[in-house]
């Protein structure tokens, strides 16, 4: 009767597994809004149809500077799925290797011995913590060839044998596919280390052939970074890595002013303040791509949730304690403090790594259970694991939906683009970096984009900085592009505050609005466009607002973390005079805001008592 029992739970819990895979399929087959996806498009179009590699930057306005495109493999891949099936199939391919990577690691969990209860009990809400990062990128691949590393060198680890070497032709793979192919090197130097230690007090020869493969291993993986169209430009990527991401400075140090160069870098340096109100450095693109920052308590709680979790089960679990887990664990720890976008690979190495030592920490408890009252708690752990993954499934699913295939278009500037198209608006064309790619698939070669979140010219990144802050002189910079169309977002899309560039367009009479919807608008130069044909499509400044509340809206009922866009809400009911709402905005907003805003909290004092009839109470605080 017990063994039957055993066998219904362990087929209960093989099938609560499949079943979180094909939930897990179905969310991460969600819509695209990666901006990076469309330049990765044109690329691979680019690169089939002329049959040659990218070196130059061919689709912007610095069509001069070079271009290194570490991904193009990735990129004919994306533009041949686009080609079978459109968006959607872009969709169901960022599915496919997300639940593929989940596969990977939960088989290198069972590999480490670990039971299917703990895998449920850990593996689902590990894995569904990488949410932030299910986006149509290149990293994708990366997420699924570190998986495929950590299966082959636990199985190596246990059983020996030849599979270790399919290291080499994926490892040829993921340095054609994605930059993070460096990411191998640490992980080989965790196993080296930790293997290296446990092979002294018992040196076998079975275990010394052993290690030594793993250093013929790390040989081979070496001459595979120069099997690329760029030679050793993945070595140098690994040589650089440390210095990525951004730097806290001094807060005396100036937020704006001219971008200044720092020759450690591969760009400019720029300054920004980062959500927690700290003043940060770094090159330009990393400063401002929304995942390559360092993390922060503020906005990335679960990680630390999941570091302190983590270290309990190993301290716990100490019976199995192994130095390799421990340095790759560290690793992976480090990796992600100093930038967000490395997170994923530490929730997966928890995933596939932290249930064998959940085994071992209740194994001695357990035991003294008797089999009855084992097989209960095995049950009343299961039920908790499923009420947990329904927990989690439940609330990813209200952002993605299920199988929720295509293109999330308020995400890019659609109709902006068509409009442009339709009726010929001059060139050239200035728009947010993060926009450059969408435009560059829907527009080249009639038009070529100002900058996008790839371009490497140092000119064109410290204009368009410049530029996009509003900060003169914004005219003459783009008087010397020959800039006479811009398309924008009025609001920025990593915490929703608004663009510099807005308020000086309103009072820029040679600049008129003729194109607004939810998430974008179009400015042309008066005087480059037919008088007549002005007349008829100018905008009253008014929409440029209406337009604020609209992506406000959808930037921040996607994620709350948005919160600046609340206080441009409150902004535009406050200009219109409708007090309410405007001090509904910003009460939420200075309820989760993380740093002092002193100008937000001096209207509230004096909006309430106006609005409530009554002293307004004590500021609401996060």
């Amino acid at each position: 009767m017990n063994k039957r029992l055993n066998l219904w739970l362990l087929g209960f819990e093989k099938f609560f597994f499949l079943a979180f895979l094909f939930l897990l399929l179905g969310l991460t087959a969600s819509q695209i809004h990666s901006f990076d996806v469309f330049w990765q498009l044109q690329t691979g179009k680019y690169m089939v149809e002329t049959s040659s590699i990218i070196r130059q930057d061919i689709f912007t306005l610095a069509a001069d500077a070079p271009r290194f495109e570490h991904m193009w493999m990735h990129d004919i891949i994306l533009y041949f799925s686009y080609l079978a099936g459109g968006y959607e199939a872009i969709s169901i391919l960022k599915g496919l290797l997300l639940t593929g990577t989940a596969a990977l690691l939960a088989w290198t969990a069972r590999i480490r011995g670990a039971s299917w209860t703990a895998i449920l009990l850990i593996f689902p809400a590990a894995f569904l913590l990488t949410n932030g990062h299910w986006l149509a990128r290149p990293q994708l691949w990366s997420y699924l060839f570190f998986a495929l590393f950590l299966l082959l060198l636990e199985r190596h680890k246990k059983f020996g044998g030849k599979l270790l070497w399919l290291l080499i032709p994926a490892m040829l793979a993921w340095v054609n596919m994605h930059g993070a192919a460096v990411l191998a090197f640490p992980i080989m130097a965790a196993y080296l280390f930790g293997e290296g230690l446990r092979l002294l007090p018992r040196r076998t020869t079975s275990r010394i052939r052993s290690y030594a493969s793993l250093w013929v291993l790390l040989i081979a993986l070496l001459g595979t970074t120069f099997a690329t169209p760029y030679g050793g430009q993945v070595l140098k990527t690994l040589a650089i890595a440390p210095g990525l991401g951004g730097k806290t400075v001094k807060p005396e140090a100036p937020v704006s002013g001219p971008v200044v160069e720092n020759p450690t870098l591969p760009l400019h340096t720029a300054i920004v303040e980062d959500p927690a109100g700290k003043k940060r450095s770094g090159s330009i693109t990393q400063v401002f791509n929304m995942d390559w920052r360092p993390v922060s308590f503020w906005r990335d709680r679960p990680f630390f949730i999941s570091l302190i979790i983590g270290g309990g089960l190993l301290i716990l679990g100490w019976r199995r304690l192994s130095l390799t887990d421990l340095f790759l664990l560290a690793g992976l720890t480090i990796m992600s403090l100093k930038l967000y976008r490395h997170t994923p690979f530490l929730y997966m190495g928890i995933a596939a790594f932290l249930p064998v030592y959940l085994d071992a920490a209740i194994r001695p408890a357990a035991e003294r259970l008797g089999i009855k009252l084992r097989m209960a708690s095995r049950m009343t752990v299961i039920l908790a694991a499923f009420a947990i993954g329904t927990f989690l499934v439940n609330d990813v699913h209200k952002i993605r939906g299920f199988f929720n295939l295509g293109l999330r278009d308020w995400n890019y500037p659609v109709a902006a683009a068509e409009f442009v198209k339709k009726h010929h608006l001059p060139a050239n064309l200035y728009q947010p970096f993060e926009w450059g790619g969408y435009l560059m698939w829907t527009l080249f070669p009639q038009y070529k984009v100002f900058w996008d979140g790839r371009a490497d010219s140092r000119e064109m990144f410290a204009d368009g900085l410049q530029i996009s802050r509003g900060e003169e002189p914004w005219q003459k910079i783009l008087a010397r592009h020959e800039v006479n169309t811009l398309v924008l977002s009025p609001l920025i899309f990593d915490l929703g505050g608004r663009r510099g560039l807005i308020d000086p367009l309103r009072q820029a009479n040679d600049w008129a609005l003729v194109f607004a919807d939810r998430s974008s608008l179009v400015f042309v130069r008066a005087e480059a466009v037919d008088s007549k044909w002005l007349s008829q499509h100018r905008l009253p400044l008014r929409s440029i607002d209406d337009t604020i509340l609209a992506q406000a809206e959808l930037l921040y009922r996607e994620d709350p973390m948005r919160y600046k866009a609340l206080r441009e809400v409150a902004g535009v009911y406050l200009r219109r005079k409708e007090l309410l709402k405007g001090l509904s905005a910003l009460e939420t907003y200075l309820r989760i805001t993380p740093e002092p805003d002193p100008e937000a909290a001096y209207y509230y004092r004096t909006l309430y008592p106006m609005v409530k009839g009554r002293p307004a109470p004590p500021l609401p605080s996060t």
